[in-house]
């Protein structure tokens, strides 16, 4: 059964519902004997793991194929894969980039967290500009009465002033001409 088996086909829906969607059972027997409707009883000696893959030697050549042509890169990759399948050379390079892949997803995650806080943060002061310009109207208005007060004392202010003035005997001695 391969990648494409299992995740393209009708049947490996089935398969995987009866897996229960989880994909670390996804490579079992049991969803191998369900796919392919073979009897548990029947095939209970073909229970074994096939783990050394140095070779390709004692694996069916349908799972040969499957390999080498890529059909069963949906399925993952284990430690043994990685021994068996890539050449000194290959898993140098596949740790060199799974190196740089959890690095990149470490500083995808401090980037995750970073947007939320300033989400946050951003929230913060949205909230701080509105409650500011809610502070400013109301000082405008306040000022906008100050003024009004201000102009009328003056006014007033005024208005007493020159009433004293107006008469001469309140007046500085160089302005009684």
């Amino acid at each position: 059964m391969t990648a494409r088996d299992l995740f393209h086909t009708k049947r490996g829906k089935e398969t995987q519902k009866h897996c229960n969607n989880d994909p670390s059972e996804f490579y079992g027997h049991s969803a191998i004997m369900f796919y392919y409707e073979l009897d548990p009883d029947k095939y209970a000696h073909c229970h074994l793991e096939k783990t050394d893959f140095t070779s390709p030697k004692g694996f069916p050549k349908e799972m040969v194929t499957a390999i080498l042509s890529g059909d069963m890169a949906e399925f993952g990759v284990n430690q043994d894969m990685v021994s068996g399948l890539l050449s000194d050379k290959g898993r140098s390079r596949y740790k060199k980039q799974c190196k740089a892949h959890a690095a990149r997803e470490k500083a995808y995650a401090v980037r995750q967290k970073a947007n939320a806080a300033w989400t946050k943060a951003n929230a913060v002061c949205q909230k701080a500009h509105a409650a500011w310009q809610k502070a400013d109207a109301a000082w405008t208005k306040a000022n906008a009465v100050c003024q009004k007060a201000h102009a009328a004392w003056q006014k007033a202010d005024a208005k007493v002033f020159w009433a004293i003035f107006a008469n001469v005997k309140y007046r500085a001695k160089a302005w009684c001409v």
